[in-house]
């Protein structure tokens, strides 16, 4: 706030109107004497701190001031090192065409669902980065519940485009295998069909399923016997993973589709927040109210309420 109150001092000092202060160009050449002047009196604040920690002379010189970047808007998360902005200047470089720069956001990672990075994405850069005119709350919010919508269509008719994407490693390369969800959902994959196996290294799609308990299926005829009976063995007689039921499936990226016998036990709901989840942290910069439960994170109404006496 203290830079941008001398950004406008100083634009107001040289009679340079709002809208003229506003282009790149002015306001790149602005910052940089901003940024002079700071530099300056920063100087002389980190020559005093390294006398007083007796610091060589010699060495005192490597001790200084970086300018890393001017960011044109900048939407900083509750979370360290995750942000989105549009760089005008990177180190001293200035940007023929402004840049999106994107850090840490979960949204990126190879993990999210390639149709929800693309959305939101979008989101990022069309509605809240690139916006002409104020940020609109009221639009992203629009924006969330209606891929929350086109999510849940998806899932409910089945279409594998929107199951979570997975990379399998080797059973041996992880610590504790059991526990990681690519490892169970490939072991059961492969029971079922081994004359379909994934392999080591390979990318997979993973369905999130309902079946807690062996019960769930056992007099379900419209699972083939035999597929029933791998379940069993490979899951329910697991005591490794026995008490999490069969909660997770892959499915190789050659598939196209599900298999019939596993689409009523889909838990589409959970798949919808898992996809969504990876965006919580666009809304929450929007200070839009974004609840936790299980380790996960939604959208929610509920205003939080403070009582003091």
């Amino acid at each position: 706030m203290l830079l941008e109150r001398l950004f406008h001092a100083i634009c107001d000092g040289a009679n340079i109107d709002y809208e003229s202060r506003m282009q790149d160009e002015n306001v790149i050449n602005i910052c940089n004497v901003i940024v002079y002047i700071t530099g300056i009196y920063m100087q002389e604040i980190l020559d005093v701190h390294t006398r007083n920690i007796n610091m060589p002379e010699d060495q005192r010189p490597k001790i200084t001031m970086k300018s890393e970047f001017l960011f044109k808007r900048l939407m900083l998360t509750s979370n360290k090192k995750q942000y989105a902005g549009i760089v005008l200047v990177r180190e001293g470089k200035v940007f023929k065409e402004p840049k999106i720069d994107l850090k840490g956001l979960s949204i990126k990672k190879v993990s999210t669902n390639i149709n929800t990075r693309n959305y939101f994405m979008d989101v990022i850069k069309n509605n809240i980065l690139d916006s002409k005119d104020s940020i609109s709350t009221k639009q992203i919010l629009n924006d969330f519940y209606s891929y929350e919508s086109d999510l849940l269509d998806g899932l409910n008719n089945h279409k594998v485009e929107f199951l979570l994407p997975a990379k399998y490693g080797t059973f041996e390369s992880y610590a504790l295998p059991w526990r990681v969800m690519a490892v169970k959902a490939v072991k059961l994959w492969n029971s079922i069909y081994p004359e379909d196996e994934i392999q080591d290294y390979e990318k997979v799609r993973i369905a999130k399923l309902n079946i807690p308990r062996f019960e769930t299926i056992e007099d379900d005829e419209n699972i083939p016997q035999h597929i029933r009976d791998v379940i069993k063995q490979a899951v329910f007689e697991n005591e490794a993973i026995q008490h999490l039921g069969a909660a997770v499936i892959a499915l190789p990226m050659s598939h196209k589709e599900l298999p019939q016998w596993l689409i009523p036990y889909l838990n589409n709901s959970l798949m919808v927040s898992d996809n969504l989840n990876a965006a919580m942290p666009i809304f929450e910069a929007m200070e839009l109210q974004v609840t936790k439960y299980k380790q996960k994170k939604y959208m929610t109404n509920m205003l939080p309420i403070s009582i003091t006496k």
